[in-house]
């Protein structure tokens, strides 16, 4: 087992979902803007084809180790998002202003 690959394969994941948060981070902000819905509609395909397009290239040659460690920095970065996010002010108070009181 290549362990360098497996490295870059985690790597690229780590990527992948850095650049799906910030297209999302992104879409979320038109949303409030008011943009017309065609822009979130190609704004979703975006994501998704970033999200395929990595996997696929990790994969190629059929390396399921490889698309498991892809798929584990992308899970890494998607946790530790929603953890950093869950600790700032504004994020819960925008939660209480909703009516959930965590």
């Amino acid at each position: 087992m290549n362990y360098i690959m497996l490295a870059v394969s985690a790597a690229a994941g780590a990527v992948t979902a850095w650049i799906y948060l910030m297209l999302l981070k992104r879409t979320v902000l038109q949303i409030t803007s008011g943009k017309p819905s065609a822009v979130l509609i190609f704004g979703y395909f975006l994501r998704i084809a970033v999200c395929i397009i990595c996997f696929v290239a990790v994969s190629w040659g059929n390396h399921i180790e490889r698309v498991l460690a892809c798929l584990a920095g992308f899970s890494i970065v998607q946790v530790s998002s929603i953890i950093r996010a869950g600790r700032q002010p504004d994020f819960i108070k925008g939660a209480q202003q909703n009516g959930n009181k965590s």
